[in-house]
């Protein structure tokens, strides 16, 4: 006796119960390639969402003796700039002359010697003098909730392994070219588009 809409096929199993199964199967197919696909992205999200290093910290550089520290853990190896973002100002002369001073990737303008220390896990890593020249990229820079136009002038691009650091950075001489220059000292995660 055969159920109203099943046909019985050979095996004995009706047709209507064989795609049940299949469908039982499916279902339990799918269940786990969405788990998997669920993991993975959400694998992916985070290490999208995850911010690389960037502190920014106001630097007197015109003055011997000024320093400024940060500190911050590396999770993953690559490269990181430790620079002078200087910020420009607002009218046109006062940028040429900026300019002068600042140098740019075929002018070196105004050197500024400035020591650096860097501090991994305790140990030691770097502590050398450094005579910083030119600018070699502008960007956007934001700062307690303003947006100042700035070049960067690089002091030292570093690879860094994970582990926490601490990075000093210090003047070693009066540069009186740069007073009433505002400045920071920027610690980034460097990766350049090529």
């Amino acid at each position: 006796m055969l159920w109203r809409g099943m046909q019985h096929v050979l095996g004995g199993y009706p047709k209507l119960l064989v795609k049940e199964r299949s469908m039982t199967v499916l279902k339990f197919y799918l269940k786990r390639v969405w788990k998997a696909v669920l993991v993975v992205g959400t694998c992916l999200l985070l290490q999208a969402c995850t911010e690389p290093v960037t502190i920014a910290k106001p630097f007197e550089v015109s003055r011997a003796g000024q320093e400024v520290s940060a500190q911050f853990t590396v999770g993953r190896s690559g490269n990181y700039s430790f620079s002078l973002v200087f910020v420009k100002d607002n009218v046109f002369e006062k940028i040429k002359e900026q300019q002068l001073i600042w140098g740019d990737s075929y002018r070196d303008g105004v050197g500024i010697d400035i020591n650096i220390r860097v501090v991994r896990d305790g140990v030691l890593m770097l502590n050398q003098n450094v005579r910083t020249a030119g600018t070699f990229w502008h960007q956007g820079f934001r700062w307690e909730g303003r947006r100042f136009e700035t070049s960067l002038r690089a002091v030292r691009i570093l690879n860094l392994t994970p582990g926490d650091y601490v990075v000093e950075m210090r003047t070693i001489v009066d540069t009186p070219a740069f007073k009433g220059i505002q400045t920071f000292a920027e610690f980034s995660y460097y990766n350049p588009k090529v």
